[in-house]
């Protein structure tokens, strides 16, 4: 009888140890999609006003020098920040909203979440190598260019190709500082979608 007692216990309270790491796993998860929503919105905004101080500060120089290197650079601005902002919207496309309020569905949207800011981690490199094919080429033919007529000033063309390369190496080291972040969420929702017992995994990334 002390036995089947003594069982009994035990059964309760590891019942109630594993209900009670259920809940604070299904709290964290639900803290987890709260920041991301946060995260998303700035990022968005940022975004937005990023993509539109470039779409005017390009098409006023066109305007104001329509030579045909000016208006082929602000063709080559206007045609990238929109493609980045196509790819935007649809990578981010469904991932604002939860559509029910289970700890599963917001594990699911969380993890959605995730590899999306892993797909625009990739696509952001991708969009810095692109641009700093065609702008080195660009701005050191430009340099050459200056080098030509006696008299020349190339300082402007020289501290173009310095703030690209800087930008470049910025992008790249905050591309890599969201991966690394991104893979530690993964990892994370991994151990809370095993304590709330969910049987889906995490795709490799």
């Amino acid at each position: 009888m002390n036995t089947d007692h003594e069982l009994a216990q035990w059964r309760a309270s590891w019942q109630a140890e594993e209900t009670a790491s259920a809940s604070g796993a299904a709290v964290d998860v639900r803290r987890i999609v709260a920041t991301q929503r946060r995260r998303m919105a700035a990022s968005h905004i940022f975004g937005t006003i990023f993509a539109a101080a470039l779409l005017i500060f390009s098409g006023v120089m066109a305007y104001r020098d329509s030579s045909t290197e000016r208006l082929a650079w602000a063709a080559v601005i206007w045609t990238l920040t929109l493609v980045a902002t196509g790819f935007l919207i649809r990578n981010w496309r469904g991932l604002w909203t939860e559509d029910d309020n289970s700890s599963s569905a917001f594990l699911a949207l969380a993890r959605q979440r995730c590899h999306a800011s892993l797909r625009a981690v990739r696509f952001g490199y991708w969009l810095v190598a692109i641009e700093l094919v065609i702008a080195l080429p660009w701005l050191s033919w430009d340099y050459l260019a200056f080098k030509r007529p006696r008299g020349a000033d190339p300082s402007g063309t020289l501290t173009a190709l310095g703030a690209t390369i800087l930008l470049a190496a910025i992008y790249w080291t905050f591309f890599a500082f969201q991966r690394r972040r991104k893979l530690r969420e993964m990892h994370r929702l991994e151990e809370l979608g095993a304590v709330l017992g969910t049987e889906d995994r995490p795709e490799q990334e």
